[in-house]
């Protein structure tokens, strides 16, 4: 490294050294408070259960005349729509998506829970 264009006098290279020591901490600093998130992320996951197939799901329309409705998972945290069975929510993927009337939620993505 000694090829860094660094000033020749003490009190820039003082300077610098300051300023590389203040960004080490910095990032130091950083780097703990991600080892804490990810450990308790982890913790999370342990004890987490997986969501599995919703009860019901929820077809929503859109507003403008162009456009899709979209499915949803019943617990999808974008609300709206009339609620469905899952019978029903295959039905309509079964005779929509073909038309092009339906697109799935990418929020809640519930054609994983709806495949066998």
């Amino acid at each position: 490294m000694s090829e860094l264009p660094l000033p020749p006098d003490l009190e820039r290279l003082q300077t610098i050294r300051a300023w590389v020591a203040d960004q080490q901490k910095a990032h130091a600093t950083i780097g703990t408070f991600l080892e804490v998130l990810a450990a308790t992320v982890d913790a999370a996951i342990t004890t987490a259960a997986p969501a599995g197939p919703p009860g019901s799901y929820r077809i929503q329309k859109t507003r403008v005349t162009e456009g899709r409705a979209l499915l949803h998972r019943d617990d999808c945290w974008i609300k709206g729509g009339g609620t469905i069975t899952r019978d029903e929510a295959l039905l309509a993927l079964n005779d929509d998506v073909t038309s092009g009337q339906l697109e799935m939620c990418e929020a809640c993505r519930p054609r994983e829970s709806l495949e066998p």
